[in-house]
């Protein structure tokens, strides 16, 4: 992967570590931190009204919001400011160094597969030849 996809993965890891248990799951943590990155992103004073609309699209009573929220949420967003202190709205300069995780963050980046290890997915191919593929619909790299 390039530095923007270990950056993004090195960032949704702890959503990753708890949703682990099917390819679904992967895909809600994904989702999740694709939400919490983008409300990172936006200007402080729209951060609430954006956390505000997610009770709304996920549909959840109070009490499942301010847990969804204190649990998921706001250490997500707070996890984008540590880890990307340089991103912020609005800034250009330097575009790819603002993708570039914190030293702390780099150790939890998974080891590269090599295109001629066996695949992960223990099908018995070659990386290369099963989910290294081009157009692989694997989230192996």
């Amino acid at each position: 992967m390039g530095v923007i996809a270990d950056g993004l993965a090195a960032y949704a890891k702890p959503l990753l570590d708890k949703h682990s248990s099917s390819l679904e799951q992967l895909q809600y943590a994904m989702m999740l931190a694709q939400i919490c990155w983008n409300i990172a992103v936006t200007p402080e004073e729209k951060h609430e009204s954006r956390i505000l609309e997610l009770q709304k699209t996920f549909q959840l009573s109070d009490t499942e919001f301010l847990e969804f929220r204190k649990d998921i949420v706001e250490p997500m967003i707070q996890r984008h400011k540590d880890m990307f202190p340089k991103m912020r709205p609005g800034r250009s300069d330097n575009f790819m160094d603002e993708f570039i995780p914190s030293d702390p963050y780099l150790k939890d980046l998974p080891p590269k597969i090599g295109r001629n290890s066996l695949c992960p997915c223990n099908s018995g191919k070659k990386f290369k030849q099963c989910c290294g593929k081009p157009g692989s619909y694997r989230f192996f790299y």
